[in-house]
């Protein structure tokens, strides 16, 4: 190390410091093990906040029990967790076991459907289905009760071609990526690292 007096470039007064080497090594590690953690941390925050929004924004394109209710009541956020130098938090839409996409009440993956969306389409109809289902995102199955006591007949459709009114783009999972994405570049995690390490930086266990 080097100390300028300000007598002249020609003049400065040298030290020779020797550090341990096993200790400082030490030190670092947990200092990066630590880092890791705040982190992880902080990216799991963020998204914890992304998907509040992304579910309020859901809640507000259907009552209770529609395809964009349903799907705001799948979303979760899963981790932190470590691979390596790799810090990974999961988001996205559960069936209840994973995060494949939630799906209808009589199948098909209506986290995606409303993902993407699909326009107004034409369909073949054998008949006896409710005529509410193809608005919920759910294929229609042929019923025995069409017709029968108490069924009324104008809550079916017809056999036939149908038009399917298609599904709307929510685009639920790319907006929460873009939210999240832009205040993972910003100053939250530098000043969750600077908070954590300028408060316990001469903890002991960095000692």
């Amino acid at each position: 190390m080097v100390v300028d007096l300000g007598v002249g470039s020609d003049s400065p007064i040298t030290f020779l410091i020797a550090f341990d080497k096993g200790k400082l090594t030490r030190i670092l590690k947990k200092f990066r093990a630590e880092a890791v953690k705040v982190i992880g941390r902080e990216i799991k925050k963020i998204m914890q906040e992304e998907k509040n929004n992304t579910k309020n924004r859901l809640k507000s394109r259907g009552v209770s029990g529609s395809a964009p209710d349903k799907i705001a009541q799948s979303l979760m956020v899963l981790g932190p967790e470590e691979y390596g130098e790799e810090i990974v938090v999961h988001f996205g839409s559960s069936d209840g076991f994973s995060l494949d996409g939630v799906k209808g009440s009589r199948g098909g993956k209506i986290a995606e459907l409303y993902e993407e969306g699909r326009p107004k389409y034409s369909y073949n109809f054998k008949g006896g289905g409710k005529g509410t289902a193809h608005k919920e995102g759910r294929p229609i199955v042929p019923s025995k009760m069409r017709g029968g006591a108490g069924s009324s007949l104008s809550n079916y459709l017809p056999p036939g071609t149908q038009t399917h009114a298609g599904y709307p783009k929510l685009a639920w999972n790319a907006t929460t990526k873009e939210n999240t994405q832009r205040k993972l570049v910003s100053n939250r995690i530098p000043d969750a690292l600077a908070r954590a390490f300028g408060e316990h930086f001469y903890d002991k266990r960095f000692r």
